[in-house]
């Protein structure tokens, strides 16, 4: 039973991490993985490069100026894009890809017709060299019941991107026998770009977006299929951050058409053509966007290019790894946790575990995998909250019922003690070594009969209350009442090295509280008691012990009734206390003592050496010559050692157990044998 109710935390927060596993697998929790995402994209930043043959023809500011003074506003004639088109196929230019939306008619200028610079433009898209221009998909608008050739899919069966019914803004008719993809970009809920389908799909068909189409004409049936999710999106790998001088080679467009560019630069490059300047309005948000610098739209066409090209692109796992991975870091983290005792260490291993799994994150992502981040967190700290919690909320009622249980028999701190170490209680029955403390009040019999009732009761609650106050205080365990009896346990139920000093000490200062109790009610004239002590240190059982419905925490063995009959024993050897000779085995020498003798106890077949502690200051002047005493006895001296007896009787009048002793030897004076001062006890 006990083995069950410890599994309940542990089967709880297992509970807790499949419950979270099966609700986070709806993948709900992907929007706030695009947090620990875009951190990643950050982190890596640099750690791939961008396939070299890409180069970015920018419309910078500096070109628009320049073509300006030119008396050429923008948009710029046709003519001047067929003019790229050819210095790129001459110098051995791979391929163009125009983000530029070329879906009006040329504007007539001073010097040329629209109508000419269309058709200039018409004829250089005609070229060998593979040209892809940009369409664009609207989507909730009415679809054609024609479209360009140059727009339907060709090449791999890309898994295409659903956009349901859909219209299209197209480039001018004379463009559209050439190349076209189209140029949409779509951004998450927060408005950053992190992914590009490859194909858009509208019911019975599919097109291509502008990095689709150009990589199927560069690599036509050699190209590789990218790693699209169940969307048919392609998660974009960022190189770093945008705009020139970072992560993509960028020049000039004016530079490029004026001719000013190397043209030998341009072979076997794949030229990506864009706006650039502020006031073309084509900026993104990304997740490496650096504030201030926002990121070129066009740069997130060569961005989608440079991934499919060379397998840069990322991608979401599938649904039963994204399930597994929280699962395994929830039941890693409650197994873990329930390894450590230690809040401290509990606390570390959540610190690890919330350092770990972003780091397994980060890992995944510099392999191309989008791993969850969110729910495996969630997991593991609600599945070791849950475990925690309920660990909390089990141990809380069982130091309550542990406090309830042995607020009765302990000192507060000695509870608490054994509340944070509760592995060292064993209800069912231990076997430990312990000191058992018998205390009697002497003359109870004979003060009762001349007392009410109620008298009889307050004046035994007075000795109790001073005598138990001092066990407690020494850690002892008030084990029970016997009428005018009390038993005390020192060393259980929490073992305690210093258990023959607190049960010495316990003795001492107790007779020292009912002798000043006994006096302050003299001075009052009220009725005084006394009390005699004895005490054994032998192995005992403990346990609850009694009927299922009445139990106590007790202790029982021989030493348990050893200590019962020393404490007898002192009303014929006239003591106050009486300890084992075991007993003073783990007392320090500072704690006096006396030797009273040997005595046979009843129910014992060997006799005991008997002690009584002592608490006079002045026992130092007489001890030794006690000790001495006894030892001229046991070597034959018997006057020799009476003499010494004597000789202390005259400086301590009122010794009762000198007296006792001295009137129990001096018959055998003229007798020898070592039993000589043996006492043999008939009764309990």
């Amino acid at each position: 039973m006990r083995k069950q109710i410890k599994a309940i935390p542990l089967i709880a927060g297992l509970a807790v991490v499949f419950l979270l596993t099966l609700v986070t697998a709806s993948g709900f929790l992907e929007r706030p993985d695009r947090v620990f995402w875009d951190a990643f994209q950050k982190v890596a930043s640099g750690a791939r490069r961008p396939d070299p043959r890409l180069l970015l023809v920018a419309v910078d500011q500096q070109g628009m100026d320049y073509f300006s003074s030119q008396g050429v506003l923008w948009p710029w004639p046709r003519d001047l894009w067929a003019q790229l088109i050819t210095i790129s196929e001459e110098a051995g230019a791979e391929a163009v890809l125009f983000d530029v939306l070329f879906d009006d008619a040329g504007i007539d200028r001073l010097n040329s017709s629209g109508t000419y610079t269309d058709m200039a433009l018409a004829d250089k898209l005609s070229d060998p060299l593979p040209t892809v221009i940009a369409a664009q998909l609207l989507p909730h608008r009415a679809r054609p019941d024609s479209l360009p050739p140059g727009l339907e899919r060709a090449g791999p069966p890309f898994k295409p991107y659903s956009v349901g019914s859909s219209g299209f803004r197209l480039p001018y008719w004379r463009f559209r026998k050439a190349g076209m993809g189209l140029a949409n970009i779509e951004p998450d809920a927060d408005g950053v770009i992190r992914w590009q389908p490859l194909l858009y799909s509208t019911g019975d068909r599919s097109y291509p977006t502008l990095a689709a189409r150009t990589a199927q004409l560069i690599e036509g049936a050699t190209l590789r299929t990218p790693r699209l999710d169940r969307s048919g999106r392609m998660w974009l790998r960022y190189y770093g951050a945008g705009g020139p001088d970072a992560s993509f080679p960028y020049v000039s467009a004016a530079d490029v058409i004026m001719g000013s560019h190397p043209p030998d630069s341009l072979r076997g490059r794949i030229l990506v053509v864009g706006g650039l300047a502020a006031g073309l309005l084509d900026y993104k948000p990304t997740p490496v966007a650096v504030a201030g610098e926002p990121y070129p739209g066009f740069e997130i066409q060569a961005t989608a290019l440079s991934n499919l090209l060379q397998g840069d692109e990322l991608t979401l796992p599938h649904p039963v790894v994204s399930a597994v991975f929280p699962l395994v870091m929830g039941v890693l983290g409650v197994a873990a946790v329930g390894l450590l005792g230690s809040v401290w260490l509990q606390i570390a291993l959540l610190i690890c575990l919330t350092a770990a799994i972003p780091l397994i994150g980060l890992g995944a992502f510099y392999a191309g995998w989008l791993l969850p981040v969110t729910s495996p967190l969630l997991a593991c700290f609600g599945g070791v909250g849950a475990r925690l919690y309920a660990s909390w909320q089990l141990e809380g009622r069982q130091k309550r019922k542990l406090r309830n249980l042995f607020s009765r028999y302990l000192d507060d701190s000695v509870i608490e003690e054994l509340i944070d170490r509760p592995e060292e209680l064993q209800m069912q029955g231990r076997q430990l070594t312990a000191t058992v403390l018998f205390a009697d009040v002497v003359g109870f019999s004979t003060v009762s009969e001349k007392l009410s009732p109620v008298e009889t009761v307050a004046i035994l609650n007075d000795y109790y209350t001073v005598f138990v106050e001092v066990m407690l205080k020494q850690r002892g365990l008030l084990d029970k009442y016997i009428g005018d009896a009390v038993m005390v346990i020192f060393g259980a139920p929490v073992a305690d090295a210093r258990t023959p000093v607190l049960a010495s000490r316990a003795v001492l200062e107790a007779l020292a509280a009912i002798d000043g109790l006994s006096r302050s009610r003299a001075e009052k004239n009220l009725p005084v008691l006394s009390m005699c002590i004895g005490a054994h240190t032998d192995s005992v059982v403990v346990g609850n012990i009694g009927h299922p419905k009445r139990m106590d925490y007790t202790a029982i063995g021989s030493g348990v009734n050893i200590a019962s009959r020393l404490e007898g024993a002192n009303r014929m050897l006239g003591t106050r206390n009486l300890v084992s000779e075991r007993f003073c085995d783990g007392v320090p020498e500072t704690i006096k003592r006396r030797e009273i003798g040997r005595v046979m106890l009843k129910g014992l077949t060997h006799p005991i050496t008997v002690y009584e502690l002592i608490r006079d200051d002045d026992a130092g002047l007489w001890l030794d010559d006690w000790a001495r005493a006894w030892k001229l006895w046991r070597e034959g001296d018997r006057s020799g050692a009476l003499s010494v007896w004597g000789k202390i009787i005259g400086q301590r009048s009122a010794d009762r157990a000198l007296e006792v002793l001295v009137s129990r030897l001096t018959p055998h004076l003229g007798k020898e044998g070592v039993d000589d001062e043996l006492l043999v006890f008939t009764t309990k």
